[in-house]
């Protein structure tokens, strides 16, 4: 009679400590954008719109808020699903880390060109934007300290056990 196969080796568990950086990452990216939301659409100056002339209104309409808009339904279904998604193996929580630090990415270009772009009247229509764009970018930078956290506790996870010392 044949000897049966051996059992193929179970993969290397995840330990909740990953999927918490996870989490953590997401809620400050979520927050951040939220921060830049605020700014865009909180407390306008009517006085700093009426300055703008027609063409600038709908440039900023048609170039930061139609782009803010479609951005957030790409970062919902970014992050929505990294952070409910039970990944429980190596090479699903490096895409989900992978996935978080696209996001991050998006965030900050999408500050930095709103920021060079746009300064000026419209940040005069918009008095909260520039303290909101700093914001952001501090929350943004903060949820990229815990996708390095994610990052080295899963490098943490992979490494072998190490020997048991022998005894003299």
């Amino acid at each position: 009679m044949p000897n049966p196969p051996p059992p193929e080796p179970e993969p290397a568990q995840i330990p909740l400590t990953g999927r918490l950086w996870r989490c953590l990452a997401a809620l400050l990216m979520a927050l951040a954008w939220g921060v830049l939301g605020y700014g865009l659409f909180a407390a306008p100056d009517a006085d700093g719109w009426g300055d703008m002339e027609g063409g600038g209104r709908f440039g900023v309409a048609f170039l930061v808020y139609l782009p803010y808009v479609g951005l957030s339904l790409l970062l919902a279904c970014l992050l929505v699903p990294v952070v409910l998604l039970p990944l429980r193996n190596r090479d699903s929580s490096t895409a989900a880390l992978i996935l978080l630090a696209a996001a991050a990415v998006e965030i900050a270009l999408f500050v930095f060109w709103v920021a060079v772009s746009f300064s000026g009247v419209f940040f005069l229509a918009q008095p909260l934007l520039p303290e909101a764009l700093m914001w952001c970018l501090v929350l943004d930078a903060a949820a990229v300290g815990a996708l390095t956290g994610g990052w080295l506790d899963l490098r943490m996870a992979q490494r072998p056990a190490p020997a048991p010392a022998l005894a003299d």
